[in-house]
């Protein structure tokens, strides 16, 4: 199930992009790279913002995606096309970014 903010994609700024991504990571048990943040920063950042969707493939196997829908920024993804944990790690992610988002409204 996608993670839904309440956000237009314009006002995701590019270190917002990065840590969701970064949380994605952690939720998923995929090692994230110096690669990655650069792309989120350059190319997705800029393809969530104009064609209002992001598919990114970081390793074999994995993938995190990113889309406007209306007036909210959806994101979500997996480790691997078959992983019998997803449901939890999917959660796992969806509470992790909500925390962040609540820590970054203060």
């Amino acid at each position: 199930m996608p993670l839904e903010l309440h956000l237009k994609s314009e006002e995701i700024s590019e270190d917002d992009l990065v840590n969701i991504f970064r949380l994605f990571c952690e939720a998923f048990k995929i090692d994230m790279v110096e690669s990655d943040e650069h792309y989120m920063r350059t190319r997705g950042i800029t393809l969530l913002r104009s064609r209002s969707e992001l598919d990114y493939r970081p390793c074999l196997g994995t993938k995190f995606f990113g889309q406007e829908i209306g007036n909210s920024t959806r994101f979500h993804g997996y480790s691997s096309p078959v992983d019998s944990e997803w449901k939890d790690k999917d959660k796992k992610f969806q509470e992790l970014v909500l925390q962040y988002m609540s820590k970054k409204s203060r």
